[in-house]
């Protein structure tokens, strides 16, 4: 995917892909398309974590991310 700057707390795209990749141990793999052209926004809160809204295949909806230690 790739995103864009919204304003300086959020970044947005609008071009992602869900896919998922299976290996068949010789070499080979299959992959299954979920979805193209997937939406969605990453905010900057206050905390400074990153809240994640998917707004296609709704995966991320009301994730946040913090930082571990």
């Amino acid at each position: 995917m790739t995103a864009l700057a919204l304003d300086s707390h959020q970044l947005c795209y609008r071009d992602a892909r869900h896919y998922s990749l299976t290996f068949d141990g010789k070499g080979g793999e299959k992959q299954d398309m979920k979805y193209e052209n997937g939406r969605g926004i990453f905010t900057l809160n206050s905390a400074n974590e990153i809240m994640w809204q998917d707004e296609t295949g709704h995966a991320g909806d009301n994730a946040v991310f913090i930082t571990a230690r």
